[in-house]
């Protein structure tokens, strides 16, 4: 799991150099998605059970250059 998060987090900073003023959807599975949550939430993967991610659910993230903030987590409407 944790090569995993490390691999999300990777790709996820890439984007956000990419296209550093602009909104990018990245579609992935809920293990990937929950790892990432994880690691920007500042919780260990040990906690992975904790998060629920439903299929076809929504999680926001805000890139910014001074970090990155958890906006939304499994929004499903």
């Amino acid at each position: 799991m944790l090569e995993v998060q490390r691999r999300i987090t990777d790709e996820l900073q890439e984007i956000s150099v990419s296209v550093p003023d602009g909104t990018v959807a990245v579609f992935s599975h809920q293990d990937t998605i929950k790892a990432a949550l994880l690691h920007y939430l500042g919780m260990p993967v040990d906690h992975f059970l904790r998060l629920q991610i439903d299929p076809v659910s929504v999680s926001v993230l805000q890139v910014a250059a001074w970090g990155v903030r958890v906006v939304s987590v499994n929004n499903t409407e």
